[in-house]
């Protein structure tokens, strides 16, 4: 059997990990060795109630640099932001990704929005599995695309910046005498390309061809316990920000039964907010029986929850905190699937709940959007990722693995 890595570096939330649940149970149980390396290692007790499995720290970037980009446009902008600023600094980051590689010795590697991971394994012959939202894994264009669209941009300046991004890159591969880059795009490229998200989501409207694979629940979780009250039933399940202790007012002003998962968010808060409303939880909750039972959601655009949402036909007030999250809020307002604040600010999260609870209109584009994928299902798709692994651990490389 073969030992194969799961690394995840860049990223917040449960969202990198959990989706993919029944996928690491069902490699464990075939034999499978599996190995993760981890952004955030709070995580481990997660992936210990999945399956049993070593996990290391993701190799960190932990300085400030003195040119970052301070309104990253495109993809390439947050790769000169994350790593690489200049060669120096990315050289340490890549050393550390090799030296695990060459430790842990993966037949496979599935990438989960690990790009600096990615330009580190450049030279080593185990297999290679990208998977990730639209987002994380750009398409085959250069320059890459603008993502903050309603900014307008000078191409010749994204090229040129593209362009010392892509020099730094291959100036660490040529140290490693590994293949370089023709352009940034083509770090992603890969026999199996995984889009964890669906077409009318993706950030990127210039990418053909795409493998979407959804987004899929695990089955598991705390029973949601709603508090008692009439009206439509709001699931929340947000990352802190300033202006959080205004929406939780708006939910016990609008008398909206909410179930609110907030990590970190402090007994301090759930104190002053205690309410026949509100039902604070600590623990995740299990998602299949969430998006039956909710009316909808009040999230931070974060991908795998949106989709869960919208494949039981629910919309969402989104509340992004970032670009990713950002844009899958512009994408559900598209498909008129629910209502994005990227202000924060009080009166606008008010007025966006208000329209979201007095309206039917966006419950129904959701129910079209899940009408749309009624006949794919999380276990046809898993099976498919599945037969994707056991397909690349097959493949014959002409050559024996080489950790060097």
């Amino acid at each position: 059997m073969a030992r194969i890595l799961f690394t995840w570096e860049l990223g917040g939330g449960m969202g990198h990990i959990l989706p993919y649940a029944s996928i690491f149970k069902a490699l464990e149980s075939k034999g499978h060795e599996l190995v993760f390396i981890l952004k955030d290692l709070r995580r481990v007790n997660l992936i210990r109630g999945i399956v049993n499995a070593v996990c290391f720290q993701a190799p960190l970037k932990s300085w400030r640099d003195i040119n970052t980009i301070k309104l990253p446009l495109t993809y390439s902008h947050i790769l000169h932001n994350m790593a690489f600023a200049d060669s120096t600094s990315a050289f340490g980051l890549i050393e550390g990704w090799r030296a695990l590689f060459n430790q842990i010795k993966p037949e496979l590697v599935v990438f989960e929005h690990s790009p600096t991971a990615l330009l580190a394994a450049r030279g080593f012959s185990f297999q290679k599995i990208l998977i990730g939202t639209g987002f994380t894994i750009p398409p085959p264009v250069y320059p890459l695309p603008n993502l903050r669209f309603w900014v307008k941009t000078d191409e010749a300046l994204l090229k040129k910046q593209e362009d010392r991004t892509l020099g730094i890159m291959n100036a660490l591969l040529g140290h490693y005498q590994a293949t370089r880059l023709d352009r940034i795009s083509d770090l992603f490229a890969s026999e199996t390309q995984v889009l964890k998200t669906f077409r009318e989501l993706d950030p990127y409207p210039e990418r053909m061809d795409g493998n979407y694979y959804g987004s899929w629940i695990y089955p598991a979780g705390e029973e949601p316990l709603w508090p008692e009250g009439e009206g439509k039933k709001a699931f929340v399940y947000l990352a802190p920000f300033s202006t959080l202790p205004s929406l939780l007012s708006a939910l016990i002003k609008l008398e909206i039964p909410s179930l609110v998962y907030i990590e970190g968010i402090g007994l301090k808060l759930k104190d002053k907010f205690n309410s026949p409303a509100l039902r604070f939880v600590d623990k995740p909750q299990n998602m299949t029986k969430v998006a039956e039972q909710c009316d909808f959601g009040i999230l931070n655009g974060t991908m795998n929850t949106t989709t869960n949402l919208l494949l039981a036909g629910k919309p969402a007030l989104h509340l992004p905190l970032f670009l990713e999250q950002t844009l899958t809020a512009h994408n559900i307002e598209k498909l008129g699937a629910g209502l994005s604040t990227p202000t924060l600010r009080p009166e606008d999260m008010e007025a966006q709940l208000r329209r979201l609870i007095s309206s039917d209109d966006f419950t129904q584009a959701a129910q079209k959007f899940a009408d749309r994928y009624a006949a794919l299902n999380a276990q046809k798709q898993n099976q498919w990722l599945l037969d994707q692994i056991e397909r690349r651990l097959m493949t014959e490389t002409g050559e024996s693995l080489s950790y060097v």
